[in-house]
């Protein structure tokens, strides 16, 4: 490690806040070579690009600094329909509602501040997609540092805490991408396990990626369940965090991790279960 990884990794050791790290992802970005594009000057457009490059719209979110709705052109979005990852049309996206879907969501994930503040320093763009009603669909890319693509409910189900939920999902993949951007947590990019949120058998390093965005949501879910607006789908939610890790085979991975990788992966288990 350099002295930066054993920076941050010593950071994490003796933390007892929650796992999202409060300040880490400040930190990471801070220091990183890689940002070019990050706070006022980022946009998925410009990434994509090479260069800066204005996307087709943007809306400004209040809840969130620098942070905006973006809308691609169609050759941009294209690149994520071959994904089926496709952004609503333009008066789903600038239809009212959904920036005030936005903004109620962020305040739900507000409950803790010191989520909200790395989400804060991790999210500059959001996208927009389609999902079909009654499901929701997110997604990251590891090419795109401060981007997440969330589908926002039309329906009225819990639909601000789905989306609050939807929003630090892909966050804390961003967060962990940059996390593995600095120290290595996974040596066996080869072996799989199965995992029951894909159903489908996963390398290493999916398994780590699910394990700390369940263990991030289920520790906000702790949160907003003293509150009377979360506390029903709280306790839902929760409880199906914990079947699905029961799926998981998690003593099988272990030989794939490093010793810093094991040292994080025990703390979310730990978490998940408790």
């Amino acid at each position: 490690m350099n002295s930066s990884s054993n920076h941050i990794f010593s950071y994490i050791k003796k933390s007892n806040s929650k796992i999202w790290w409060p300040g880490l992802a400040e930190f990471i970005i801070s220091n990183s070579a890689s940002n070019k594009y990050s706070g006022k000057n980022y946009s998925t457009a410009s990434v994509i690009s090479g260069k800066e490059f204005e996307p087709y719209l943007t809306i400004p979110i209040s809840a969130i600094s620098d942070a905006k709705l973006e809308f691609l052109y169609d050759s941009h979005a294209q690149l994520f329909a071959q994904q089926k990852v496709n952004q609503v049309s333009i008066d789903r996206f600038s239809n009212p509602e959904t920036l005030k879907r936005i903004e109620s969501a962020f305040a739900l994930i507000d409950v803790s501040p010191t989520l909200k503040k790395a989400i804060d320093a991790l999210v500059k763009s959001i996208h927009v997609i389609d999902a079909e009603p009654g499901y929701d669909v997110s997604f990251t890319d590891p090419g795109l540092a401060f981007s997440i693509f969330v589908s926002v409910p039309a329906d009225n189900k819990n639909a601000d805490l789905r989306l609050a939920e939807s929003i630090i999902h892909e966050a804390m993949h961003l967060q962990l991408s940059a996390l593995e951007g600095e120290i290595i947590l996974v040596h066996d990019e080869i072996s799989k396990v199965y995992s029951p949120w894909k159903k489908m058998p996963r390398p290493i390093s999916g398994i780590m990626h699910a394990l700390y965005v369940f263990s991030s949501i289920k520790q906000w879910l702790e949160i907003i369940k003293d509150t009377p607006f979360g506390h029903e789908y709280s306790i839902t939610r929760i409880r199906e965090i914990r079947e699905d890790l029961d799926l998981l085979e998690y003593g099988n991975c272990y030989d794939s991790l490093t010793d810093s990788g094991k040292f994080i992966f025990k703390k979310m288990i730990s978490i998940l279960k408790g």
